[in-house]
């Protein structure tokens, strides 16, 4: 894991009453440092700060080194950063100076007072980068003069442009017309295609309707089969009942003549033994 690194920043130059102080506000939160910076009694601003990296840090210092006009007293301008690790004596921060990155104004504002301070100081920093705008605007409308030589240039060759205009426009009504037939000759075999398909997908119906009233012809069939087939089952058995009750009765007259002659043979037997 990366520990953080805590520096001690003092910038000199022209860079009090700029709006120097809210530019290093803006920079280190758009890097993620915390800190402050400050006003010095001696014309430098002070800069504690907190960077989560080498890395961050060496950024923030390149951003910090403004170069503006320094012969304009309305310019920000850094003529050198010094450096102070927390080894050195002079790294003396406040306590909880490194909660975020703000403006010590050296006296205790409200929430308003501080923030109207800091948008004045942005004010004056875009003001100065309208200013340099302009600048650049004159050089500008300098070169319109030779531009406008070119174009004088330009507009002779627009006639010859012309010209060829008139040719291409012709070729294009011949592809247009081209592309208006094949489409027309795609339209009509389309319909035509269509009209085939509409005719195949009848006589599938047609089939499909023929084999509906053939299964369902069948199904009647097999339906009278089986009725059939129960009520000749159903006789049968009934006719099996009317059997079973002959032969029934007729075993039973068999069974009463086989007792009547068991009763005979038994009457002589008793009469030889008696002899």
């Amino acid at each position: 894991m990366t520990l953080p690194i805590r520096v001690r920043l003092v910038v000199e130059g022209n860079v009090q009453g700029v709006g120097y102080r809210a530019y290093v506000k803006q920079v280190a939160r758009g890097l993620r440092i915390k800190g402050c910076s400050k006003n010095l009694d001696d014309g430098t601003v002070e800069a504690y700060c907190e960077a989560p990296s080498r890395e961050a840090l060496d950024a923030f210092k390149r951003k910090l080194y403004v170069k503006g006009d320094a012969e304009n007293p309305f310019s920000a301008h850094v003529a050198a950063i010094t450096v102070f690790t927390e080894r050195d004596q002079a790294f003396k921060p406040k306590a909880n100076v490194f909660k975020t990155f703000w403006i010590d104004f050296g006296a205790k504002l409200s929430l308003a007072e501080r923030e109207m301070i800091e948008k004045t100081e942005i004010a004056g920093l875009m003001l100065l980068g309208v200013g340099s705008d302009v600048k650049g605007l004159s050089a500008d409308v300098k070169g319109v003069g030779m531009d406008v030589k070119g174009l004088s240039a330009d507009v002779k060759g627009v006639g010859m442009d012309v010209k060829g205009v008139g040719a291409g426009v012709k070729g294009v009504d011949k592809t247009l017309s081209e592309s208006k037939q094949v489409l027309t000759e795609f339209k009509d075999e389309s319909k035509a295609s269509f009209k085939k398909l509409e005719k195949t997908m009848h006589g599938v119906d047609h089939t499909l309707t023929e084999f509906k009233n053939q299964a369902n012809q069948k199904l009647d069939d097999v339906n009278q089969t089986m009725t059939g087939f129960k009520d000749q089952t159903v006789g049968n058995f009934s006719s099996l009942d009317v059997k079973y009750g002959t032969v029934s009765g007729s075993l039973d007259k068999i069974n009463a003549q086989l007792e009547a002659l068991n009763g005979i043979l038994k009457r002589i037997a008793a009469k030889i033994l008696s002899a």
